[in-house]
C-alpha cells in the first residue's frame, strides 16, 4: 500500500509506533486542521509568554540576591570596624595600665613628690 493513497493517512491505523501522545497521527501534524494549529500557536505563545515570565522572574531573584550580599558585606565592613576599634581601645587601657602607676599609696606618694 502506497503512504500517500487517497483516504488513507500514513501511519493511521490505532496503536502505531508514530501516533503521539496526544492521539493526532504523524501525518496530520503537518496539515490538517486549521483550528488545532490556531490552539498550537496559543498555547506557543502561552508558552513562550511563561518561559519569559520565568526568565523575568530568575533575574529578579539574581538582583535581589546580589543586593542581599552586598548588605551583608556592608555589615561584615561595619563589624571589622568596630572590632578594630574596639582592639585598639584595649590595647589603649593595657598600654596607660602599665606605664602610669596605679592608685596606690606608693603612687599617692609619688604624685605629691615635690
Amino acid at each position: 500500500m502506497p503512504l500517500l493513497e487517497r483516504g488513507r493517512e500514513p501511519y493511521g491505523q490505532p496503536g502505531h509506533k508514530f501516533r503521539s501522545a496526544f492521539g493526532v497521527d504523524a501525518g496530520r501534524r503537518s496539515g490538517g486542521d486549521p483550528a488545532q494549529h490556531t490552539e498550537m500557536a496559543t498555547l506557543q505563545r502561552i508558552n513562550k509568554a511563561l518561559i519569559l515570565l520565568i526568565q523575568e522572574q530568575q533575574e529578579a531573584n539574581q538582583i535581589s540576591e546580589a543586593y542581599a550580599l552586598q548588605q551583608i558585606v556592608g555589615q561584615k565592613v561595619q563589624q571589622d570596624n568596630l572590632k578594630s576599634l574596639f582592639v585598639t581601645a584595649n590595647d589603649y587601657q593595657e598600654n596607660f595600665n602599665s606605664v602610669t602607676p596605679q592608685q596606690t599609696s606608693a603612687g599617692t606618694s609619688w604624685a605629691f613628690h615635690y
